[in-house]
């Protein structure tokens, strides 16, 4: 009985932790391919969601935990290889995972640069050598949203 105990035990927090992606990890994805980054997203839990082709950019969406009728999902990742550098964004609901995230950009040698408002939206931005990191809040019909936008040269 102990054993099936911790069997469940290691099953749910693996469950649990597995979809988070880590700010050294949206490092990591950001000088991965594609396929690579797609790998790396399927081990995580998530789905393919779509392709949006921006002017001459593709953005390539995975979401976990994604409603297939609706389109809703508790996160997103997300992979877009312009001509100059590479940009990752995750997107979350969740506000604790969000201000968990921002302190580790600190620990890790990211410093403040500045803020500024985009069409409502607040937008953080950290720098450390050539990589930005953006900390975005949106305010939307189910509460906010938040996404960590990773670009690099």
């Amino acid at each position: 009985m102990r054993i099936i105990f911790i069997l469940f035990f290691l099953f749910f927090s693996f469950n649990l932790f597995c979809q988070k992606v880590t700010v050294k990890e949206l490092l990591s994805l950001q000088k991965m391919d594609f396929d690579r980054f797609d790998s790396f997203a399927i081990k995580k839990g998530y789905q393919f969601q779509e392709i949006k082709s921006l002017g001459v950019d593709t953005f390539y969406s995975y979401a976990y935990d994604l409603d297939i009728s609706s389109g809703r999902a508790t996160k997103f990742l997300q992979y877009a290889k312009p001509e100059k550098g590479t940009f990752i964004t995750y997107v979350i609901l969740d506000k604790t995972e969000y201000s968990n995230l921002k302190e580790e950009a600190k620990k890790i040698g990211f410093t403040f640069s500045n803020q500024e408002n985009y069409e409502g939206s607040l937008i953080i931005n950290y720098t450390k050598g050539n990589n930005t990191l953006q900390l975005i809040t949106q305010v939307g019909d189910y509460g906010n949203k938040y996404l960590i936008r990773l670009r690099g040269l």
